[in-house]
């Protein structure tokens, strides 16, 4: 054996393991054959078409040949035609790879869109708060008299100004007959 089985030994192998690895999943597994056949299309030793009949099993490999003188003048002086084989066998290996290749008609990959950030969150405001607002009654309704700082009731969102504090109860136990009285007072008629 020379430094040439190897090279060619690997090349018919390479292009049966890819042969096999896109064979269908239920196919069932072939026993091994006893020789590599490299099936090459052109005599190593001429570089004419290989002609059936011609074959010949060097180092566990098949090789064609064009005719019957070629096969000793390659066992002979291997190193001189080995490389005419190995230059065949790798463009058939590559042929191979390119035909069991997935298809390019794929459609292109979605494009890659930035993630949409998210609205902003928007917090419930808590409503106003309205004060009572003050009527600003001189004399209380209720008694009749001056109005004391700081003393009032509210009715309805209105602050109305008292004399003292027994005033309060009576407003709230008969609120329109005071708020008549109120409308009367001349510092609310001028508001």
């Amino acid at each position: 054996m020379n430094r040439f089985l190897i090279p060619l030994s690997a090349l018919a192998l390479g292009a049966i393991a890819l042969l096999s690895a896109h064979a269908f999943a239920g196919d069932a597994p072939s026993a091994p054959a006893a020789a590599v056949s490299l099936g090459n299309a052109i005599c190593p030793v001429t570089g004419e078409a290989v002609k059936p009949g011609f074959l010949v099993r060097w180092g566990g490999i098949d090789i064609g040949f064009c005719c019957a003188e070629c096969p000793a003048k390659f066992t002979a002086h291997p190193e001189n035609y080995a490389p005419a084989l190995l230059k065949e066998m790798a463009a058939q290996v590559a042929a191979l790879k390119a035909k069991l290749a997935p298809s390019s008609t794929l459609p292109p990959p979605p494009p890659v869109v930035a993630p949409t950030p998210p609205p902003p969150v928007v917090r419930p405001t808590a409503p106003a708060v309205t004060l009572p607002l003050e009527i600003g009654n001189a004399m209380c309704p209720v008694m009749n008299r001056p109005v004391r700082a700081g003393l009032f009731t509210e009715y309805h969102g209105m602050k109305i100004g008292l004399c003292c504090g027994g005033c309060d109860g009576k407003f709230q136990a008969d609120p329109g007959t005071y708020l008549r009285i109120l409308r009367q007072d001349p510092a609310v008629a001028a508001r």
